[in-house]
C-alpha cells in the first residue's frame, strides 16, 4: 500500500544558470488542489513587459488551458490562476530577452474524484509546464 500525502513539492526545469521553478502543491479539500509556483527566468517575449504583453500572456495561457482540455478531456474551466510577474531590466544576452521573476497560484478541481496529490503529479506537472512555457523560456 502506498502512503500518500496531501502536500508536496516538485521542480520544473529552467534555462541555463537559473534554478528550476519551484512548485508547491497542496490539497485544499477532497476536490481541489492549489499550486504555488515561484521562480526566475528569461521571459519568452522580446518586448518589455507592459500591459499589452501581460494581456497577450494571459490570452496565451487561456489558449493553452483550452488545448489542455482537448488533450486530456479534463475541463479547463475548472482551472483558475493568479499571476504576479516581477520584471527586471536585465537583458539575457544568450536569449536576447529580459529576465523576470514569477509568483503564481493555480487552483483546479481534481479531474478524478478522490485521487491523491501523488496520483495527480503528472497533471500538476502538465498544467504547470504548459502555463510556464507561455511566459518563460524553459528547457
Amino acid at each position: 500500500m502506498i502512503k500518500t500525502t496531501s502536500k508536496g513539492q516538485m521542480f520544473l526545469p529552467n534555462v541555463g544558470k537559473y534554478k528550476p521553478f519551484s512548485i508547491t502543491y497542496d490539497e485544499i479539500d477532497n476536490e481541489t488542489i492549489q499550486l504555488d509556483i515561484v521562480g526566475y527566468g528569461c521571459i519568452n517575449y522580446f518586448d518589455q513587459l507592459d500591459k499589452e504583453i501581460e494581456l497577450e500572456i494571459n490570452i496565451n495561457i487561456n489558449n493553452q488551458l483550452k488545448d489542455y482540455t482537448e488533450l486530456t478531456g479534463h475541463d479547463s474551466s475548472e482551472i483558475e490562476y493568479s499571476l504576479n510577474l516581477k520584471p527586471t531590466k536585465i537583458l539575457n544576452r544568450q536569449y536576447n530577452t529580459l529576465e523576470a521573476g514569477v509568483e503564481m497560484s493555480i487552483v483546479f478541481k481534481k479531474p478524478v474524484q478522490n485521487a491523491s496529490t501523488y496520483q495527480l503529479q503528472p497533471t500538476i506537472e502538465l498544467i504547470s509546464s504548459m502555463v510556464l512555457a507561455e511566459i518563460f523560456i524553459t528547457q
